[in-house]
């Protein structure tokens, strides 16, 4: 069995190893891997004809003097597919290369599988059709995907979200190996203190953009009414923990900027609510039921772009990923310009002072992650593996 794996990001790579180590448990080592992907999925056994980089575009710029090569990538890319004999092409998320790739290999003996099916119900909705075409298998990582591609011909199969399974894993490790007594001492939070969750977002042009808006917003919270006893865990990048330093310092409560991936589940087991930039985080967060307040501040010309393109799911239920899942507003939710500080702190103190609030938030988000992986079933790559093993089987 021989498996052509394409990954265009560090999130891709870890789905694709994954992917390969169940596959490989099923196949009884018999899986040959080939294709694109990164340091996780060549440690998996995949031979790279090229890698993560291949796939990096950085602006639109960048993007269209990129044209050329992309397009010589897919064209070698499918060679290079129909050279080893591959049985599968896995494309994993990169919805605009895999869409090429798979149209490339079409109407051969190959069988065509996305991974991550793409945001449709954000905006550019046509894409489902071709999708649906040019796949013979869909993977879902959200359960709503089926009613954008099954109108097509296209075939989902809802594997479940990697991250909530993650998460949920990471959590209940944590909670095993560490009393929360201890994770407090751990972060110097000190007693009847509130651990709030900082996340100012995982790339640098969300870091620009919200970092100073969410300080805004925190400062505000300490100059309103009644004294709020707070401690302030922020999770971020290394390259980002100096500049999120420098912001918190200017508050009054203490602060722990976190680096360490098992610290970071420590804080998010131990944390009472959450502020964050709106992604995958907040499925996360959702996991290990941390009520939050999601935002997500772009640039002008974007938020313009947005209102001209974005579909109703969003328009309807906001960014948030737990609110689009439940289809109802289980977060308070900013996609809008201008985002107010004052909007945020008011509900933040809302789920820091009204504990009824705060539980039915808990209790949604409970359901959210029920949803997304049920509780008791087996892991999102599990769940790929068997529905991709059993049509190559057929």
């Amino acid at each position: 069995m021989r498996i052509f794996l394409v990954a265009g990001e560090v999130s891709g790579d870890l789905l694709g190893a994954e992917l390969m180590e169940e596959m490989s448990r099923l196949s009884g080592g018999a899986a040959e891997y080939f294709g694109i992907g990164g340091a996780k999925m060549a440690a998996a056994g995949q031979k790279q004809m090229a890698g993560l980089d291949a796939l990096a575009i950085f602006g639109i710029v960048d993007g269209a003097r990129s044209i050329p090569r992309i397009r010589r990538l897919i064209r070698d890319a499918a060679a290079e597919a129909r050279r080893v004999g591959a049985d599968v092409l896995v494309t994993i998320d990169i919805p605009d290369f895999a869409i090429h790739l798979s149209r490339a290999l079409g109407g051969g003996d190959i069988l065509r599988v996305q991974y991550v099916c793409p945001a449709v119900w954000v905006w550019r909705g046509w894409r489902a059709r071709g999708f649906a075409r040019h796949n013979e298998l869909l993977l879902s990582v959200l359960g709503f995907d089926a009613a954008c591609f099954e109108p097509h011909g296209g075939e989902v199969a809802f594997v479940g979200h990697p991250a909530v399974w993650r998460a949920r894993r990471r959590v209940e490790e944590v909670a095993r190996g560490e009393p929360v007594a201890e994770t407090r001492a751990r972060f110097g939070i000190g007693e009847g203190a509130v651990p709030l969750i900082f996340l100012p977002g995982s790339r640098r042009s969300e870091l620009r953009h919200n970092l100073g808006l969410m300080a805004g917003a925190l400062r505000l919270l300490a100059e309103g009414e009644g004294d709020l006893n707070l401690h302030i865990l922020s999770p971020v990048r290394d390259d980002f923990a100096d500049e999120v330093r420098g912001v918190l310092a200017g508050l009054p409560w203490g602060a722990s900027v976190i680096t360490d991936e098992a610290d970071k589940w420590r804080a998010f087991r131990a944390a009472g609510v959450a502020l964050a930039v709106s992604g995958t985080v907040t499925l996360e967060l959702a996991a290990a039921l941390v009520p939050m307040v999601a935002l997500y501040n772009v640039s002008t010309i974007n938020y313009h772009l947005n209102n001209l393109f974005i579909r109703g799911r969003v328009r309807k239920y906001g960014l948030s990923l737990p609110n689009l899942v439940w289809e109802e507003r289980v977060v308070a939710d900013y996609l809008r310009r201008p985002i107010g500080e004052g909007a945020i702190a008011r509900d933040l103190r809302r789920l820091l002072t009204d504990s009824d609030h705060h539980d039915r938030t808990r209790a949604g988000l409970e359901a959210v992650s029920e949803r997304l992986v049920p509780a008791g079933s087996e892991s999102p790559s599990r769940r790929a593996a068997l529905e991709i093993y059993r049509r190559i089987k057929k």
